[in-house]
């Protein structure tokens, strides 16, 4: 039984797949097995994973009939892998060499249940940004640290008891949230454990890939449709439903009002009784709790005192937004 499983779902990616399967191959700790799943990728990605597996006895490769999406890709390599510990990887970014010696040092060091380590974004016309996962002292809870941090499940090594009895959602949009604030609000996570190093990198470059895969195009105008929004719901009635969301509700509702804040940028136009639930239900009672970011509080004000100034506030967000991408 190898002492890590690594799942790669793949789709889409044959320009970045070799560069992907090749950091894992590179690995200095080579006591691993590689849970390839390919779902239903339309390009060469799927003969890409079969030589990896031709080649190497690590590596695992599943060919879905049918693309069923991120979530259940995840899912079914986590079903067929036999690691003690669990790590995922999206297979259009890569790993730094010692990434699996890094984590697992850590872990016998601590007996962490999840390790956090430190990773790169690479971007195409900017500069490359690391970030270092922040000390859990600063943190009452698990769940208060995920909230006010990343909620991707790459970049992280879990115990396999981590994912006992998880719910994994249907859609794209925002799946690793959910998993991992099942996870962290596990009540017997007895301990996570950070690192400094940076073991991931992670592709911002990317057209057409797995990213845009686990994305949606469906931007409805009615706030309990959309899949920030719901996702954002299903995450609050979890909490409540295990008693967890007293503990975390003011990092949550930041939370909370950062998806809202996506919500009001992305409809072309909010009808006027959401914005007044936004404002009544999310904003009042959390505005001098959280520290709200001035650009969430601006713009949910602007649109409550006029929807045709909101508009123009969000237009020019985005368009602020568009031109510092291309910077």
């Amino acid at each position: 039984m190898p002492k890590v499983s690594i799942i790669v779902p793949v789709y889409n990616v044959e320009k970045y797949l070799r560069r992907c399967l090749d950091s894992i191959v590179a690995q200095t700790y080579m006591d691993f097995e590689c849970i390839l799943v390919n779902d239903a990728s339309p390009d060469n990605s799927p003969l890409i994973c079969d030589e990896y597996a031709a080649n190497d006895n690590r590596f695992k490769v599943i060919h879905k009939k049918a693309n069923e999406g991120l979530p259940k890709a995840r899912k079914t390599g986590l079903d067929l892998s036999n690691g003690e510990f669990v790590t995922h990887v999206d297979s259009d970014d890569w790993i730094d060499k010692n990434a699996l010696k890094v984590f697992l040092n850590k872990q016998y060091e601590t007996g962490a249940d999840i390790v956090i380590g430190g990773y790169k974004c690479i971007y195409k016309n900017k500069k490359n940004k690391i970030f270092i996962p922040p000390n859990l002292k600063k943190y009452n809870t698990p769940l208060d640290y995920l909230f006010n941090n990343d909620r991707v499940l790459w970049g992280k090594l879990y115990k396999r008891s981590c994912f006992n009895n998880i719910f994994h959602p249907v859609h794209n949009y925002g799946e690793g949230s959910i998993v991992n604030v099942q996870i962290f609000g596990q009540r017997n996570i007895e301990s996570i454990a950070t690192i400094n190093d940076i073991v991931y990198f992670y592709n911002r470059c990317v057209s057409s890939s797995l990213v845009l895969n686990r994305k949606t195009d469906f931007k409805s105008n009615v706030f309990f449709d959309h899949p920030s929004v719901k996702r954002c719901l299903w995450i609050e009635d979890y909490l409540k439903s295990s008693k967890l969301y007293d503990s975390v509700v003011v990092s949550f509702s930041l939370f909370m009002l950062r998806d809202i804040y996506n919500f009001l940028r992305e409809v072309n136009n909010p009808s006027r009784r959401d914005i007044e639930y936004i404002y009544i239900n999310y904003y009042l009672p959390f505005y001098d709790k959280s520290k709200m970011p001035f650009f969430v509080k601006t713009l949910i004000i602007i649109y409550k005192k006029s929807k045709f100034l909101g508009k123009i506030y969000a237009t020019f967000i985005n368009l602020s937004s568009k031109i510092l991408r291309r910077i």
